[in-house]
């Protein structure tokens, strides 16, 4: 009872304009009472994060810090089930129908262009912090990603969700792997490596979307100036990169014969290196 209170209190606080101080507060509470939550709360939240995004008249602060109580409270599988269940319906042939606040936050997420952001942004954050002031003004919108990763678990709401042809998803999905922050690559693999878990859907992965060549380019390292302390995952320049191999190049006719056009290029990318993130790079190795 007294952590109903104790969340009751948090919202109402926030309702009536307590912003950004006490968001932060409601994170750090859900993250450590994920666990104990009631359905009623986690209903609350999702109700109360949900009107804060519709009326944060882009303060990205407030903004991001809504998407990080999502992004908390549905890391459990059942609260990520209440959330599903209370925001995604299943219509005829049980196809999923998101709410509108939810398909516009997916939509916000996905339609970030990876070609269009600036190459010296700093995502990873200090310490114990959870965000960065580049990643609060350049993409605020990068929790949805969580939220997206933990609802995907849940076989008869988010997995059919993100599968949902109609929609497009993984296509959009495939192209965040070039992005510069390692936020977006990590939980798009992660996203990935569970669809894959349903056989059923690997030959349409395999042969309409082609999804083996995106997940291949983060692995694939230039032969020009490999020495440098130069690389890009994805295509895109990481200064932080520091491979130091020693492969020789470059490749041959019949080395190309049946390859990628997108991955031989990049194999003369002189700054081109693997995924810089290991915990990434293992992921897609998996």
């Amino acid at each position: 009872m007294a952590e109903l209170v104790s969340v009751s209190l948090l919202l109402e606080g926030i309702q009536f304009g307590g912003g950004e101080k006490l968001l932060l507060v409601l994170v750090n509470h859900i993250a450590d009472h994920m666990d104990s939550l009631t359905e009623e709360e986690v209903k609350a939240i999702i109700d109360q994060m949900f009107e804060l995004l519709e009326d944060s008249e882009g303060d990205r602060s407030i903004l991001n810090l809504c998407l990080v109580v999502l992004s908390n409270m549905t890391v459990p599988e059942r609260n990520a089930e209440i959330f599903c269940e209370h925001t995604i319906t299943l219509g005829e042939n049980d196809t999923p129908e998101p709410c509108e606040a939810l398909l516009q936050l997916i939509n916000y997420f996905l339609k970030h262009n990876p070609k269009d952001e600036e190459s010296n942004l700093n995502y990873k954050p200090s310490g114990l912090g959870v965000f960065t002031t580049d990643m609060i003004k350049y993409d605020p919108w990068t929790y949805v990603g969580n939220i997206m990763t933990n609802i995907v678990r849940i076989k008869n709401f988010g997995l059919k969700l993100i599968l949902k042809q109609s929609y497009n998803y993984i296509p959009l999905l495939l192209l965040q792997l070039k992005s510069n922050n390692p936020y977006r690559r990590r939980n798009v693999v992660c996203i990935i490596r569970t669809i894959l878990f349903d056989k059923d859907i690997h030959w349409w992965l395999l042969y309409e979307i082609k999804i083996l060549p995106s997940l291949l380019l983060p692995l694939v390292v230039g032969y020009n100036n490999i020495g440098k302390n130069k690389g890009s995952s994805g295509g895109r320049i990481n200064k932080n990169s520091n491979y130091n191999g020693n492969i020789k190049g470059p490749l041959t006719d019949d080395d190309k014969n049946g390859l990628d056009i997108n991955i031989y290029n990049e194999t003369n990318n002189q700054y081109k290196c693997y995924e810089p993130e290991n915990d990434i790079l293992f992921m897609i190795l998996e």
